[in-house]
């Protein structure tokens, strides 16, 4: 079989991005689980009609225009309700708060049913909480490229959000610019095998003898931003905190040892993007920012900012970002 993804690209290179199944005609490419966790494209070469559409919607052989920085921003949400329920100081609420009052839709990440770590698509601002606070694990892509190309053909606003890889993927796939598309990206430090987090999760509940019904990556409820926690909360409403580094996964995160193996050689990361603008936390905020007038316990975001889109969507957003 020629010119299909499965003889374009090697396994260590593909970042899982999805883009490659949402851009198929024939519906032949499968997201399959490898021994480590990691899900690749397999294609049906009984189905698969060598059009190397697959091959064009991917950003690794593909690669999509990247920019350069225009300009930085360091602040948080005036509400500390959000920026409390934030990883960071609320900069996504800002940006994806506005966009929803646009008459626009807004596609992030959620952990579903089962712990599944999977993209989703929400339209009103009662939704957006669903997709707060930091995800370690890859999220699953499914057919929202393609439900994002819809909306955008029918001139609704969308705001996508994700790691780096997936908004090149974006971009691969939609293979041209749309005027009411914009994209963050957030600063990854590599994503975790979805098997692992599943391993993990189910041996958690099996050593807890209970049922997790509630998680948070990040949570500053004790200790505040600079010393968050991962928390857990079982089906008898038991809560417990485990610090970081004294969590297994977290811990393996952080000493990258299950990340997938193109996070190893990031084609995407460094200086430009292909994203509108990335979202991180304002580490280091007292070296470069000392004059913020910010509580920092509670969180603050650093907004880069790499289009002009992307400006005008921060400029009008503004308002809600000291």
């Amino acid at each position: 079989m020629t010119n299909c993804i499965n003889s374009e690209l090697q396994e260590k290179d593909c970042c899982g991005c999805e883009a490659c199944v949402n851009r198929c005609p024939r519906q032949c490419i499968k997201m399959e689980k490898n021994s480590n966790g990691f899900y690749y494209p397999t294609v049906d070469e009984n189905l698969c009609i060598s059009c190397g559409l697959c091959v064009n919607a991917c950003p690794i052989l593909t690669m999509p225009k990247k920019n350069k920085i225009i300009k930085l921003f360091g602040g948080y949400c005036r509400s500390n309700s959000i920026v409390e329920k934030s990883s960071s100081g609320g900069a996504f609420y800002c940006i994806a708060s506005n966009i929803i009052n646009m008459g626009g839709k807004v596609c992030g990440v959620v952990i579903g049913q089962n712990y599944h770590v999977h993209h989703i698509i929400i339209n009103s601002i009662n939704e957006l909480p669903e997709l707060f606070g930091s995800k370690y694990v890859q999220s699953e892509i499914g057919t929202v490229y393609q439900i994002i190309k819809d909306q955008l053909v029918k001139n609704i606003p969308v705001l996508f959000t994700g790691c780096p890889c997936q908004v090149a993927g974006l971009k691969s796939f939609l293979g041209i610019s749309y005027e009411n598309l914009y994209t963050v990206e957030f600063i990854c430090h590599g994503v975790p095998s979805p098997g692992v987090w599943e391993d993990y999760i189910h041996d958690k509940e099996r050593k807890l003898n209970s049922e997790i019904v509630n998680l948070n990556f990040r949570s500053k409820s004790r200790y505040g931003w600079r010393n968050f926690e991962f928390y857990f909360e079982d089906k008898n409403s038991n809560q417990y905190y485990f610090n970081i580094r004294e969590d297994l996964f977290l811990n393996g995160f952080l000493e990258n040892l299950y990340l997938r193996p193109c996070c190893y050689e990031c084609r995407f990361k460094g200086m430009e993007s292909s994203a509108d603008i990335s979202i991180a936390d304002f580490w280091g905020s007292e070296k470069f920012a000392s004059d913020f007038a910010i509580d920092q316990e509670l969180g603050l975001s650093l907004v880069t900012i790499f289009t002009e889109a992307g400006l005008r969507l921060f400029h009008k957003c503004k308002q809600d970002f000291i």
